[in-house]
């Protein structure tokens, strides 16, 4: 296929389930052969599909355009002057990450405290950040889960769909299983996890993902798999 698919190797139900709120939405996917991509942003989760990095990560953390406007931005206000006088000669052109920036500025003799100031400063404002481009789609294992009911299906009010795994393998060979956990996945660059672990407290969806990359407003992806 030519989407850009996520995916880490699992082996996939016959049978999933997606809950809807309403049959107007649930009788589109059928008459449509289509099922709708959302945005991690719309999830009640706030941290599905989130990254969080740390300093030690900044090896992962491309070389801005404007480096030197990113270093004086978030070194902190005492230190700004004497950082951007000390870097106005400064050769970034060999750098491949932000880690190496720092390398840099400490051998302009910026002291270490004030250049570490400045990656956790950085690294900071990338809290919580998530994609717009790497949409989702969200299946259960289960189709009597009272909780799924209440919290998808608009409070036992709407319709849980089935989909038959085995009539679109093209599709759900993507499909992920949701890995429950305590902690919260490192991140390391090409890496998805972030898409693919959710706290214990969700354990109950018993959930499978199929992620892609792709333009926001492309936000539907094609199937024949609903059976009822």
């Amino acid at each position: 296929m030519s989407e850009g698919f996520r995916t880490k190797k699992e082996t996939v139900p016959r049978y999933l389930y997606k809950y809807f709120p309403n049959g107007i939405n649930a009788l589109k996917v059928i008459q449509d052969e289509r099922i709708h991509l959302e945005t991690p942003d719309t999830y009640n989760d706030i941290f599905d599909g989130a990254i969080t990095i740390t300093p030690e990560h900044m090896n992962m953390l491309l070389v801005p355009d404007n480096v030197v406007g990113a270093i004086v931005r978030y070194t902190h206000r005492d230190h700004k002057s004497e950082v951007e006088a000390a870097i106005c000669d400064a050769d970034f052109s060999e750098c491949e990450n932000m880690r190496e920036v720092a390398d840099v500025l400490i051998t302009k003799g910026i002291p270490e405290d004030v250049v570490e100031g400045m990656c956790h400063n950085l690294v900071y404002s990338f809290k919580n950040v998530k994609f717009p481009n790497n949409l989702i789609s969200c299946f259960s294992e289960t189709n009597d889960s009272e909780l799924m009911w209440a919290h998808y299906g608009s409070h036992l009010e709407g319709v849980c769909l089935c989909f038959d795994t085995t009539l679109d393998p093209e599709l759900f060979q993507h499909a992920q299983k949701i890995d429950y956990s305590m902690h919260r996945p490192t991140v390391t660059r090409g890496s998805f996890d972030m898409y693919f672990t959710k706290s214990l407290i969700w354990s109950y969806e018993q959930e499978w993902r199929v992620v892609v990359e792709r333009e926001p407003n492309d936000c539907f992806i094609s199937t024949k798999s609903c059976v009822g």
